[in-house]
């Protein structure tokens, strides 16, 4: 018999609290660094409203996608990674670059030069995240 350090249960809670602070932390850099793109490169867009209440907009509209995106893709893919020991930094955050720009496309349906780069750069800092955030259980 395979000798676990938790139950089933206490694993699932646990597994379940790293996704939600892997999509809170996301969801947060991604925020700061909209805030950056458009004070630095839009600044017709960063002028246009005020600035607290893009960022808090943006933060708490992306937390919904990234759950949806780590729950659908980045669970299979972390299990996989796993499973063939190719577990780093490099390969989490290229599959997260893929896999991020892959699910924007199907979310969106068309993308923009924009929309590609931002869907890689969440889909890395989440790939991060998450493997930053693992345990052995």
């Amino acid at each position: 018999m395979q000798n676990r350090p938790y139950k089933l249960s206490k694993h699932s809670i646990l597994v379940a609290l790293r996704l939600l602070a892997t999509a809170i932390i996301t969801a947060f850099i991604g925020a700061v660094l909209n805030f950056f793109y458009r004070k630095f490169f839009d600044p017709e867009a960063y002028a246009a409203e005020p600035n607290v209440i893009r960022a808090i907009f943006s933060y708490a509209l992306t937390i919904p996608f990234i759950l949806f995106a780590l729950i659908i893709l980045g669970l299979p893919t972390s299990y996989l990674l796993r499973r063939f020991s190719l577990e780093n930094w490099l390969i989490y955050a290229l599959f997260g670059a893929a896999l991020g720009v892959g699910f924007l496309y199907a979310v969106l349906s068309y993308l923009t030069p924009f929309g590609i780069v931002a869907g890689a750069i969440y889909g890395s800092i989440c790939a991060i995240i998450w493997f930053a955030l693992s345990r052995k259980f």
